[in-house]
This record gives C-alpha cells, structure tokens and sequence, in this order.
C-alpha cells in the first residue's frame, strides 16, 4: 500500500457511488468501531477529569497536619463522630474520658492534625510554657554542672 492518499479518494467516492456490498459493509464496520472507540475514549477522558478533580479537592481539605479530615472523621469511633456532628464540646470532653487514653490521645491528635479540632490557644501557650520551662531548666542545670567544674 504505497499508494498517495490523495489518490484513493476517488476510488472511495466511486466504490461508495457504485455501492459494492463487501465494500459497503466494511465500511460500516469501520464506522461502527470508530463510534466505538469515540465513546470509550469520551468515558475515560471523563473519569479521568473526575478523578483529577476529586483529587484536587481531597488536596484542598488537608488540614495543617497532612491529613483529610473527612477521611480522619470517617475512622474515628461512632461515639466520637456524633461528638463532632452535634458540635458539643462538652460532650466531646465527656467521650474522650470514657475512651481508653491511648486511644482518645490517637484520636484527638489526628482531629488537631487534619484540622477537625483546633486546640485552645491558650492550652497551647501553656503546653509551650511549659516545653520552655523544661528546656530552661535544662539549660540551667548544665550551668551548675560547668560551674562545679
């Protein structure tokens, strides 16, 4: 077939005029599977644009610590989501006490890292304060030690 592609058009057109039944019924054959690979085609292209976009809204939910925070609230206990649907605060502190402490301490820390939960401010000064303080108490206890030296 090392014919110019230009010169098989109007052989195609003849054929079509003349309407020779093999040739008639390939190219409908032809048609069909093109139709065909058009529509598959068409629905890949489509899952593809919606698993992109469920992908760049899963990366917008991130919270500050990395993590999805509806994937976080989907694999915290039942007893904890109905805490968080009702927005209860006080319910919430009541749950976390009935938890073993291991596991409220697990969850509650996913909740801070995916954003479900943002801390007191001022419990979080005072968790710094008191970081601060065990390093200043560090420091001094290395200038005693220099001192006796």
């Amino acid at each position: 077939m090392n014919i110019d592609p230009r010169g098989c058009v109007s052989s195609f057109f003849t054929r079509i005029q003349q309407a020779d039944k093999t040739y008639m019924d390939a190219f409908e054959e032809e048609i069909q599977a093109f139709q065909q690979r058009i529509v598959a085609r068409a629905k890949q292209k489509i899952d593809e644009a919606i698993k992109e976009c469920e992908e760049e809204e899963r990366q917008k939910r991130i919270g500050p610590g990395g993590l999805d925070p509806q994937e976080v609230f989907e694999s915290l206990p039942e007893c904890l989501q109905k805490c968080f649907e009702s927005r209860d605060t006080k319910l919430l502190q009541e749950t976390i006490l009935k938890l073993d402490p291991e596991d409220a301490k697990y969850h509650m820390k996913r909740c801070v890292d995916s954003g479900l939960w943002i801390p007191d401010k001022n419990q979080l000064n005072d968790d710094n304060d008191d970081n601060n303080n065990e390093k200043d108490n560090d420091d001094g206890d290395d200038d005693k030690q220099n001192n006796e030296k």
